[in-house]
């Protein structure tokens, strides 16, 4: 008889391997369950509570098996994040024909679904005044669009106009790494890494193609790309300024903490005690915005608390009194 390997854990590798179908095909039944209820994420705390009489290790395989770039259901991909797996529809990209060594083949692009509503938004903005649109795109984006829209610029070799915008956009403000900003990393990509700015640190990575194990710099390479770029420093005495500083940060939407969004804030003038985080433009009343406004000499139409918020953000801008993340920009 043919010999049968031992697991480490004490299951044979063919019972291991069953085990782990078994439980493949009732994380397919969980998943479609939650998909009927309109429902597009499974915790890990819902499938430990499914297989709380499965031994982890071969749980965690079956899940390994399951999320992208494998598939268990047809137009549906799994993606990780923190505390959870998200269930993402697939819409195919077009193929790419591509020639290699003088045969033709077809390599499909990889399939990235990204919010539509995210689109639309971005779709109807004033693209020809730069200061509204970069300031729409980062109240727009939450931080499971911006890893979406870094795998789609990284991985697809043609994107569309909307997409072709969103990283110019990221170029000019240092979201995306070219090879020549970290010389001791030979590369012949057009861009090698990105920076998270749904992270009020500077943190730099190095793209890895499965679009979740990124790499960080080590200590030369983040040197080298700091010293390529200029830092925007923001006042540290506001009781000597005259206008404020705004902010646009990240924020938890949730008190899970499974996902972030960006949320403008400011840093008034006067006398502060303790450290000064800003505060959150749409919480101020009538009475603070237009004070505002008149510190930046802007006309007060009729406005909203959003239309305040977005002009003093786009004014703020202009007169390079924002903090737009990355704080390190391009030179």
């Amino acid at each position: 008889m043919e010999d049968i390997k031992e697991k480490t854990n004490g299951f044979r590798e063919e019972t291991y391997k069953h085990l782990a179908l078994n439980i493949q095909t009732k994380l397919r039944t969980l998943i479609l369950e939650l998909i009927h209820k309109n429902q597009r994420f499974l915790s890990y705390e819902m499938i430990k509570n499914s297989f709380n009489d499965v031994d982890i290790k071969i749980v965690m395989h079956a899940i390994k098996m399951s999320i992208y770039p494998n598939t268990i259901i047809d137009n549906i991909i799994l993606l990780p994040h923190e505390e959870g797996i998200h269930i993402i529809d697939v819409v195919e990209d077009t193929p790419l024909k591509i020639n290699l060594t003088k045969e033709k083949t077809e390599e499909k692009e990889e399939t990235i679904i990204i919010n539509p509503e995210f689109y639309k938004t971005i779709a109807n903005i004033d693209k020809g005044n730069y200061f509204n649109s970069i300031i729409s795109l980062y109240l727009s984006m939450d931080e499971i669009t911006f890893k979406l829209l870094i795998r789609r610029i990284f991985t697809n070799r043609t994107l569309n106009a909307i997409d072709s915008y969103i990283e110019s956009c990221f170029v000019k403000e240092g979201v995306l790494i070219k090879p020549k900003e970290i010389p001791s990393f030979a590369s012949s990509e057009k861009y090698v890494g990105f920076v998270n700015i749904f992270n009020e640190e500077f943190e730099p990575y190095l793209y890895n193609p499965d679009g979740i194990n990124h790499k960080s710099l080590n200590q030369k390479q983040k040197q080298q790309l700091i010293s390529n770029r200029r830092f925007i420093e923001k006042p540290d005495d506001f009781t000597k300024e005259i206008k404020p500083w705004g902010l646009v940060v990240p924020v938890y939407t949730d008190k899970e903490k499974k996902n972030k969004m960006n949320v403008f804030k400011l840093l008034t003038t006067g006398v502060v005690y303790g450290k000064k985080t800003g505060i959150v433009c749409t919480s101020l009343k009538k009475p603070e915005h237009v004070k505002i406004f008149n510190q930046l000499n802007l006309k007060d139409d009729k406005h909203t608390k959003f239309s305040y918020c977005n002009t003093i953000a786009v004014e703020l801008f202009k007169l390079n009194r924002l903090t737009l993340l990355p704080e390190y920009k391009p030179i």
